[in-house]
């Protein structure tokens, strides 16, 4: 069986669409350089200073706003560059108070007037333990199959497409460690 990484992809801002990678970096204990780096908060719930993991309450996520995904977004270097579905824009600096104020406005007019940036440079994940993620696209197909639905495989929000693997195939690998590249990954549970 020949397994192949299909796609690389990072989430700048967390719930926003994907941003393609051609290659990627892994520190230890992170996920991919610049993954979910940004989040927007929602002004319900507080958010854990010092980089610390916060749950999903505290931001603008899927399960309020199911378009998230259609939200673009580009990282280079520094700068941010927001795209709303209907082809509006912001671009900053989020490190630059003017960058901060140009994204958090446009962001506060998108979705609610408590909506800012806020950054964690180790990322904004949905586990405190988990900070990459691995999709088979043969599982998605399946599962799409079986309920009868059309389903795209990004509401999974997934780091890494593997391809070549027969469906549900990668259930087997819970606890096991898996070798991409240089990387080696431990697999700790399915995709919720």
């Amino acid at each position: 069986m020949s397994v192949t990484v299909s796609r690389l992809l990072r989430y700048p801002v967390k719930g926003f669409g994907a941003q393609a990678l051609s290659e990627a970096m892994l520190i230890e204990g992170r996920g991919l350089p610049g993954d979910r780096r940004f989040a927007v908060a929602n002004g319900e719930a507080p958010i854990a200073p010092d980089d610390r993991w916060t749950s999903a309450q505290s931001f603008v996520r899927m399960a309020r706003n199911p378009t998230l995904p259609l939200f673009g977004v580009d990282l280079a270097g520094t700068a941010l560059c927001l795209r709303h579905p209907d082809g509006r824009h912001a671009v900053g600096d989020p490190a630059q108070p003017e960058g901060l104020e140009c994204l958090d406005a446009a962001l506060s007019s998108w979705f609610s007037a408590a909506g800012r940036l806020v950054v964690a440079e180790g990322g904004y994940w949905d586990h405190r333990d988990a900070a990459i993620s691995l999709i088979n696209p043969a599982s998605v197909a399946a599962l799409a199959k079986q309920s009868g639905r059309s389903l795209d495989i990004a509401r999974f929000r997934s780091n890494v497409l593997l391809d070549g693997l027969p469906a549900w195939s990668e259930l087997a690998w819970l606890g096991r460690r898996l070798r991409i590249g240089e990387a080696e990954i431990e697999i700790l549970r399915p995709i919720d």
